[in-house]
Formats: C-alpha cells, sequence, structure tokens
C-alpha cells in the first residue's frame, strides 16, 4: 500500500479477482486419504458470497463507485481501517511467539509472515496518516467488535484464527474486482491496490492439511461472523 493524500485511498484488506470456478475435481486431504468435492477454503468462501454482494451494495461503495463518496467519509473509513491494523498486528505478534508442535510449523510459519505483511501495512498507514499510534483513535462498535472477536479466537485452536483472518484477505479483492472506478476518480488506488487476490496460495493448502483438525461448523461460524464485520465495517462508513 502506498500512502499518500486526502484522495489516495489506502485499505487495508486484501482484495479478490473474478471468482474463479471451482475445483471440479476430487480434492484429496494431506492429512488423511478421505476425498472432498471441495476445500475447505472454496466452501467457506461460497458461504459467505451472499454477504459479500451484501456488502457491494452498501451506500459507502457505490458512491465510491460513483465517484460521489465525500472525502471526508473515506477518511474516517480509513482511520478505523489503521486502528484494526495495528490491533491485529499486535494479536498476531502474540499469535506467532507461540510455541507449536513438529506437525504445525507450517502454521507457525503462516502466522510469522502474516505478522511481518500486517506489522510492515500498520506501520504504512501509521506514516502516511502521521500518527505516532492508535491512542487518539476511538474504534467504532463494529471495529471494537472485530478486535474482540479475535482476541477470543486467540484463546482456541490456532487454525480457527486463520479462518477468522480469511474474510478481510478474500472479501477486499472480490470488492475491488467488482467496481467499476475509472482511472480519473480519487479512488481509483482503491481499486488497483486491491485487486491482487492472494488468498488462496496463503490459506487454501494450509487449511487442507490441517481439515481433520478443524470442525467446519465451526470454521463457518466463524467465517461467516467475520464476513458480516466486514460488510457492518463498510455499512456504517
Amino acid at each position: 500500500m502506498k500512502p499518500g493524500l486526502v484522495f489516495l485511498v489506502i485499505s487495508a484488506g486484501i482484495i479478490s479477482v473474478k471468482l474463479e470456478p471451482y475445483i471440479q475435481s476430487n480434492y484429496k486431504s494431506e492429512s488423511s486419504n478421505e476425498v472432498y468435492q471441495q476445500t475447505l477454503y472454496e466452501k467457506l468462501w461460497e458461504s459467505g458470497l451472499d454477504i459479500a454482494d451484501q456488502t457491494l451494495q452498501t451506500d459507502f461503495l457505490k458512491q465510491m463507485q460513483a465517484g460521489t463518496l465525500k472525502a471526508e467519509r473515506y477518511i474516517n473509513f480509513t482511520l478505523q481501517d489503521i486502528y484494526y491494523a495495528v490491533k491485529v498486528t499486535k494479536i498476531l505478534n502474540r499469535l506467532s511467539k507461540r510455541n507449536f508442535s513438529e506437525d504445525e510449523t507450517d502454521l507457525q510459519q503462516f502466522f510469522s509472515k502474516r505478522n511481518q505483511s500486517y506489522s510492515h501495512f500498520a506501520d504504512t498507514l501509521l506514516i502516511g496518516y502521521s500518527l505516532k499510534n492508535i491512542h487518539e483513535l476511538r474504534p467504532w462498535p463494529v471495529i471494537d467488535n472485530y478486535v474482540r472477536s479475535y482476541e477470543k479466537l486467540l484463546k482456541r485452536n490456532p487454525l480457527y484464527f486463520a479462518v477468522g483472518m480469511l474474510p478481510c484477505s478474500k472479501l477486499w479483492p472480490y470488492i475491488a474486482n467488482k467496481l467499476t472506478i475509472d482511472t480519473s476518480s480519487p479512488y481509483y488506488h482503491f481499486k488497483s491496490e486491491n485487486e491482487h487476490d492472494g488468498s488462496k496460495n496463503n490459506y487454501e493448502s494450509l487449511l487442507e492439511r490441517h481439515r481433520l483438525k478443524i470442525s467446519e461448523r465451526q470454521a463457518k461460524k466463524i467465517f461467516q461472523t467475520h464476513m458480516k464485520l466486514e460488510m457492518q465495517f463498510f455499512a456504517e462508513a
């Protein structure tokens, strides 16, 4: 992300491109001989696709696409994004230092990389908005609830924390690729900076390797809860 002036849109998510067709062939879990029709990553996204489409209908995104979104609304949105990024970075830092078992070294590497990525992004946002810290920022209720949800997940199997991070990683690229924003728009950077969807590479194989340790029902509940929090964030902006 590139920090800039008021009209340069800075976003803290990751955003997805056109939805690729779901894998038609069966998928064999690396942790067992069980064969699945879809990966867990695909099933989770499918379960939240309606929420993603509802998010596109929020006034904030409609105004952004039309080029009529007031700068003040976008600035307030970004400040909340900064608060979220800094808070989640701190949680990830704690999680990345946890002792993982020998068969979970990939999980440790995953959280270490996520921590580095979020830390760099949070620092960029703070510098871009000339903020030393987030002490002067008061979180909106939806952001406060989002951070609290991550705190609760920290007490559970770390695989569920990874599931909880997927909505942000997948939804923002989906939104960016659905929005029709001209290069002359002050919000074009929101689209261009978030179009790349790295969620499949970061999450799919990880979740599949540990699929037998994950309750699909619980994973869907967490995923949909965080998808709704993302939608509420855009709705309240």
